[in-house]
């Protein structure tokens, strides 16, 4: 049977564990220095194996890999350990994931990619992932893109909440998203526009938000678009409101030369909440090939949903399961070349048609 090694027992790296576990045939080791208790109930109501160890050591991460006979590492951790792990993984001479935003992480991760035979994939979740392989697919029904806008947010179902957000996911890719550069493509040439900018209020589906840009979530999308489209960008769904009382605090306050303060404002103001949900919301305009102008305007939205035993919120869920689907596809034999080796350039039939991509069809 196939081994998988899930490092980081958080709430998108027990999904991972889980669905891999409960749907495919895999097992499962989940490692982590902690478990709360939620992650023990998960470990509890299925076969996956609990391992408590410190996974922000690399050594400690070599030894249970090699221990267990690892033939894939799946990094749902703090984009800070991605590219160590992926080093690790590399070393072994195993398949590698992870779920990283990181602007400065994927592009040496995909570098090693070019000096192994093994898969090595990162940004593999929802944005970068799942969203960039939407745009991917639509794209190919045109001759040449104008315009291409793509609008992603986990949110709370309430925006009445303290700083109008919730604590959904990671807090440090929070912060990260935050206060790093945002890449775009303006008139076919790659540029970087500060995070937490371009502020603009929307309508979705008859409720109201604000997309501001924010580092990480188009992921390769700029470099694979970029012959193809004139222009690029990313942002962020929030709830309206949440962008200036992020600007106020790290730049009135002055908490960007203070992000410990920051983050632990946030981790003591964000309220954790039962129900979530995903929305994204991506613009084309060009040219078919044709030579007529088309239009490609797509939204989607997640909810919480039911799978085995437990109630995944819809960013535990949709992220979990679109890495699986990589996984999943990778055992299969499905990428073959290193330049291949992203979740963007899946066709969106294959993923659909996989057993954990079933699920975005519910």
């Amino acid at each position: 049977m196939t081994r998988i090694v899930v490092l980081g027992a958080g709430q998108v790296g027990c999904c991972v564990a889980y669905l891999l576990s409960f749907i495919g045939n895999y097992e499962v080791f989940l490692a982590d220095k902690f478990f709360s208790d939620f992650a023990k109930s998960v470990v509890k109501n299925s076969s996956v194996k609990s391992n408590v160890l410190d996974v922000s050591d690399v050594s400690a991460t070599y030894d249970i890999c090699a221990r267990v006979g690892a033939d894939a590492v799946c990094c749902c951790l703090p984009f800070k350990y991605s590219l160590p792990i992926a080093t690790v993984a590399h070393k072994l001479g195993i398949n590698y994931f992870d779920l990283t935003e990181d602007i400065k992480s994927s592009p040496a991760i995909r570098s090693l990619s070019c000096k192994s035979p093994q898969v090595i994939v990162s940004q593999c979740g929802l944005a970068p992932g799942l969203v960039n392989m939407l745009v991917n697919n639509y794209a190919k029904d045109f001759s040449f893109l104008d315009y291409v806008e793509l609008r992603v947010g986990a949110l709370p179902k309430s925006a009445n909440l303290p700083l109008n957000h919730a604590l959904l996911w990671s807090l440090d890719g929070l912060v990260n998203e935050y206060i790093k550069p945002a890449k775009h493509l303006v008139s076919g040439k790659v540029d970087v526009v500060d995070s937490l900018s371009n502020l603009t209020n929307v309508t979705i589906k008859d409720q109201q938000f604000e997309v501001f840009a924010t580092s990480g979530g188009v992921g390769s999308l700029v470099s694979i678009l970029q012959n193809k489209a004139n222009n690029v960008e990313y942002k962020t769904i929030r709830h309206r409101g949440h962008c200036n009382k992020m600007l106020f605090l790290l730049d009135e306050i002055g908490l960007r030369k203070d992000l410990k303060t920051f983050k632990r404002l946030l981790a003591n103001s964000m309220l954790s909440v039962a129900e979530d949900q995903v929305i994204i919301d991506f613009f084309l305009k060009g040219q078919n090939f044709a030579g007529d102008d088309h239009k490609e305007h797509i939204t989607k939205t997640y909810v919480n949903l039911d799978i085995g035993d437990f109630n995944w919120r819809a960013i535990q869920w949709t992220t979990a399961a679109s890495m699986c689907v990589v996984l999943d596809l990778a055992f299969a034999g499905y990428f073959i070349k290193p330049n291949d080796f992203c979740q963007d350039k899946i066709n969106l039939k294959d993923f659909y048609n996989n057993r954990f991509g079933k699920f975005f069809d519910l």
